[in-house]
């Protein structure tokens, strides 16, 4: 880490064990804090992991507590924002507060909010997006759905190495419609999730590895954990 990385680093923690041992709370100050010493502090903190980017209108919390749930059973130690806190301070502070232990491998899983995607993006250099939906929404902030979408890809396009695992039920998701950038193939996974029994579920998906022709993985039992697989 530079000085500077260190010094914000350094405030940032501290901060956060005042506000969590005297006040009781706080999960965006200490981010916002060690932003304004410096302002790339999440690439210094995030360097090392292999990171999801969870993202879209709704769904994102569940959907990232899910994700991390899976991954905590295999990899055991998972850093994530389980607060809701999904903007850039707030990620910084998930970081910040995460107590790191001894594993095999470092992952990160993060609710990001839509217009945040690309900050985060160009910060932590993602593995992979799981795209939830796109609803009309906070109208003030985002406008049309169209402009949501926009925000979102023009995050993905400074990862064309990224996978992709998207919604397969929201049209915008699909991969024919679903252009990262033209010049780029980009590796896509719609799933859609057609039965949800005790202990399976079936999933229909298409995968789109390098721009090519989508491949059927079809519904049975053996893609209980194709949506792990997908991520992993």
């Amino acid at each position: 880490m530079t000085i500077k990385s260190n010094i914000a680093t350094l405030a940032g923690r501290s901060s956060y064990w005042f506000l969590h041992n005297v006040l009781k709370g706080g999960t965006s100050f200490p981010g916002k804090l060690a932003m304004q010493i410096d302002p790339d502090v999440l690439q210094q903190l995030g360097r090392d992991y292999e990171t999801i980017i969870v993202t879209g209108t709704n769904g994102k919390t569940m959907t990232t507590a899910l994700i991390t749930q899976t991954l905590r059973e295999k990899y055991g130690d998972i850093l994530t924002n389980p607060s809701g806190s999904n903007m850039a301070q707030g990620i910084v502070t998930a970081f910040l507060a995460h107590k790191s232990k001894k594993v095999s491998r470092k992952l990160a899983v993060l609710e990001v909010d839509e217009a945040n995607v690309k900050r985060v993006t160009q910060l932590v250099h993602p593995a992979a997006f799981v795209l939830t939906n796109i609803f009309r929404d906070q109208m003030d902030r985002y406008g049309e759905i169209y402009t949501t979408y926009e925000k979102i890809v023009d995050g993905i396009k400074l990862a064309p190495d990224a996978k992709i695992i998207a919604n397969g039920v929201h049209i915008h998701f699909w991969f024919s419609e679903f252009k990262v950038a033209e010049e780029d193939a980009v590796q896509v996974v719609v799933v859609v999730l057609s039965g949800v029994g005790e202990n399976h579920v079936e999933v229909f998906a298409a995968l789109v590895d390098d721009g090519g022709e989508a491949d059927n993985l079809g519904p049975g039992a053996d893609n209980d954990n194709q949506l792990q697989l997908a991520i992993l």
